[in-house]
């Protein structure tokens, strides 16, 4: 499952063995039909490719909707400031 440095010259392997390799197994394999139902693949591409091309795709596109959202936001804030200052009033004020 992993593998890393415990100290200098040693390493540490983690796997699963027995049943629970099985387990593990059918897992990942619903995983990898889950990511292949979201994300088909294409000819000569992998599901996990797939999958990665299509959360970079969505990504892209949160990016550019929260952009267009935070421009929304200050067209929004302009306009309402415009419309104060049309209704404002101008007050002439003297001093006792």
């Amino acid at each position: 499952m992993s593998e890393g440095s415990v100290s200098s010259g040693v390493r540490r392997l983690e796997a699963i063995t027995g049943f629970g390799s099985l387990d593990a197994f059918r897992q990942d394999f619903e995983v990898a039909q889950v990511a292949a139902q979201v994300a088909p693949a294409a000819a000569g591409a992998s599901p996990s490719e797939a999958f990665r091309a299509k959360l970079a795709s969505q990504e892209d596109e949160i990016k550019r909707l929260r952009r267009e959202l935070e421009e929304m936001r200050m067209k929004s804030a302009a306009g309402a400031l415009d419309e104060a200052l049309s209704r404002a009033v101008d007050v002439k004020a003297f001093v006792l």
